[in-house]
C-alpha cells in the first residue's frame, strides 16, 4: 500500500515538472513578439477575435463583401514587420520603389478567398466596394486550412513571419468562369465582329468556347501549305486583354510600349511545326501554354497572320505569372510568321 501511494505521488511530481518545463509554444512566442511590436508601434492597438489586427480602414461605398462569393477582386500590397516590401501590386507605390514595368499588370487581380489566407479572408469581412484595409496577420493565420477557433490556429500555427498586407477592395466575381467566357466573347465581338466563332484545335481539352483564332486570309492567298514538320520563323505580341502588352518580339513594338530591354535580342523566333499541337516547340521549347500552341497548330502558310485569343484556361489558369500575367487573365496573341520555312 505504502509502495502504490508512492508511486502516485511520484507520478504526479514528474508529471507536475514535466508542465513547468513544457517549452513556450511557437504561437504564444509569436504572440509576445506582436505584443510588443503593436505597443512600439501602433500603441492602443491588439489582435482581435478575428486573428488579425486592423491598423488603417479607408472605408469604400460599394456593396460589402459577402463570404458566400469566394471570388474577390483585390490589389495587395504585403510588407514585413520591418517595413520591406515582399509583394506589391499597386501601380504608385511600385514606381515610388523603382520597381515599376510597363510590362507588369496593375489592375485588380480576382482572388479565390476560400482557398487563400485565413487572415486574407478576416481582412475582407466588413469590407465595402472601394475600400482599402491595412491589417497585421499573424503568422498563426497565415494558412489556407480554416479552424473554428483561434486556439486551433495557434496549435496548428505553421513556420515563417507574420506579416503586414494591405488590400484594395474591388468587388467580387459570382462565377468567374461565367464572366471569363462572356468577357472574352464580347471582346472578339467588339473588336472582330460578332460573326467570328471559337474553334477548338488538335487535342485540346476543356469547354469549346474558349479559344478563338481570326486569321489574316489576304496573307495566305496563293500560297501553298507549310510541310506538317516544318521550321519557320514567328514574331508574335502578347496582350493581357483590359490590361497591358507584356511580350513582343518585335523591337520597335517594344520600344512603343515601353517595355523594350537592352539585354534582349529581339526578332523572329524558331518555331518547330508538328501534326500534334501538344508537341509544337518554340527554339525547341515545347513547354508553352496551351492557347499559344493551339494558335501555331491553325497557321499553315509562310508569311500567315492572326490573332489568337484564349482564356485561362489555355493560359496560365487561376494563379497567372508573377506580376505580368494575373490570374484567370484573357490573353490575345498577335502572330505572324516569316515568308519562307527555314531550310
Amino acid at each position: 500500500m505504502k509502495k502504490t501511494l508512492y508511486m502516485i505521488a511520484l507520478a504526479a511530481c514528474l508529471s507536475g515538472c514535466a508542465a513547468k518545463q513544457d517549452p513556450e509554444s511557437t504561437a504564444d512566442k509569436v504572440q509576445k513578439y506582436l505584443d510588443e511590436w503593436l505597443a512600439t508601434y501602433h500603441p492602443g492597438k491588439s489582435i482581435g477575435e478575428d486573428g488579425i489586427c486592423i491598423l488603417e480602414d479607408k472605408p469604400g461605398t460599394g456593396a460589402e463583401w459577402d463570404a458566400s462569393k469566394p471570388y474577390s477582386k483585390v490589389i495587395l500590397v504585403v510588407r514585413s514587420l520591418s517595413g520591406g516590401v515582399s509583394a506589391c501590386y499597386e501601380e504608385q507605390l511600385d514606381k515610388q520603389l523603382g520597381n515599376y514595368s510597363p510590362a507588369n499588370y496593375y489592375g485588380y487581380r480576382v482572388m479565390n478567398v476560400s482557398s487563400g489566407y485565413a487572415g486574407q479572408e478576416a481582412m475582407l469581412k466588413g469590407m465595402k466596394e472601394g475600400g482599402e484595409r491595412t491589417a497585421l496577420i499573424p503568422l498563426w493565420m497565415l494558412t489556407t486550412n480554416r479552424y473554428s477557433s483561434q486556439k486551433e490556429y495557434k496549435d496548428n500555427c505553421p513556420g515563417g513571419a507574420s506579416l503586414v498586407y494591405t488590400i484594395r477592395y474591388g468587388g467580387q466575381v459570382e462565377d468567374i468562369v461565367a464572366a471569363t467566357r462572356q468577357e472574352l466573347k464580347d471582346y472578339v465581338s467588339a473588336n472582330f465582329g460578332p460573326d467570328i466563332n471559337p474553334v477548338s484545335f488538335n487535342d485540346a481539352s476543356g469547354a469549346a468556347d474558349i479559344f478563338y483564332f481570326i486569321p489574316d486570309q489576304a496573307s495566305i492567298q496563293g500560297k501553298e501549305e507549310l510541310a506538317t514538320d516544318a521550321s519557320i520563323g514567328l514574331d508574335y505580341t502578347g496582350t493581357v486583354v483590359g490590361g497591358q502588352l507584356f511580350d513582343t518580339t518585335v523591337e520597335k513594338v517594344a520600344k512603343d510600349a515601353g517595355i523594350w530591354n537592352s539585354a534582349r535580342t529581339y526578332g523572329k523566333v524558331k518555331i518547330k511545326l508538328s501534326d500534334s499541337y501538344a508537341t509544337i516547340s518554340m527554339s525547341g521549347n515545347s513547354n508553352l501554354v496551351d492557347g499559344f500552341k493551339g494558335a501555331l497548330a491553325q497557321m499553315k502558310y509562310p508569311g500567315e497572320k492572326g490573332v489568337a485569343i484564349f482564356c485561362h484556361d489555355l493560359g496560365y489558369g487561376s494563379s497567372g505569372n508573377g506580376k505580368t500575367i494575373p490570374p484567370y487573365a484573357i490573353l490575345r496573341f498577335d502572330l505572324s510568321f516569316a515568308e519562307a520555312a527555314d531550310e
